[in-house]
C-alpha cells in the first residue's frame, strides 16, 4: 500500500489544509414529511491539500504520487497526517494543476477523501 509523501521539510500538507469528516447516512421520509436519519458506515475522512510556494522537487515529488495513484482510480493508499493515518484513500480529482506562484515556486491543492475505513 503506497503512502502519501511528505515534502523535504517533513511535512505532508501546508495551511489552510481542511481536514473534514463525511458520514454516509440513510433516510426514511414518513408519510407527514418527517424524515428519521441515521448513519451507516464510520466517520470518513475528507481532505483538501494545499501546497504553496514548492520548490520543483516537491512538486514532481507531488505529481509522481498523483500519476502512481492514476488520479481518481486507485484508492489503495493511505495518508498520514497530525498523528493519524487514514487508509484508502483516492483523490477526488484526475487533473493535476501547479502555478507558478513566484520564480521556481509553485502552488498547488489536491482534494483527497477516505472511500471506506
Amino acid at each position: 500500500m503506497a503512502t502519501f509523501p511528505a515534502l523535504r521539510s517533513g511535512v505532508v500538507g501546508m495551511y489552510p489544509t481542511t481536514l473534514g469528516r463525511t458520514f454516509k447516512t440513510e433516510v426514511v421520509v414518513f408519510c407527514n414529511d418527517s424524515e428519521q436519519r441515521w448513519a451507516t458506515q464510520p466517520a470518513l475522512g475528507d481532505f483538501e491539500l494545499v501546497f504553496t510556494d514548492i520548490n520543483g522537487y516537491d512538486l514532481s515529488t507531488l505529481l509522481d504520487f498523483f500519476r502512481s495513484a492514476k488520479g481518481q482510480f486507485d484508492h489503495t493508499w493511505t495518508l498520514a497526517m497530525n498523528g493519524q493515518v487514514w487508509n484508502n484513500c483516492v483523490f477526488v480529482q484526475d487533473d493535476f494543476t501547479a502555478t507558478n506562484s513566484k520564480a521556481e515556486r509553485y502552488s498547488v491543492t489536491l482534494k483527497c477523501r477516505q472511500v471506506k475505513s
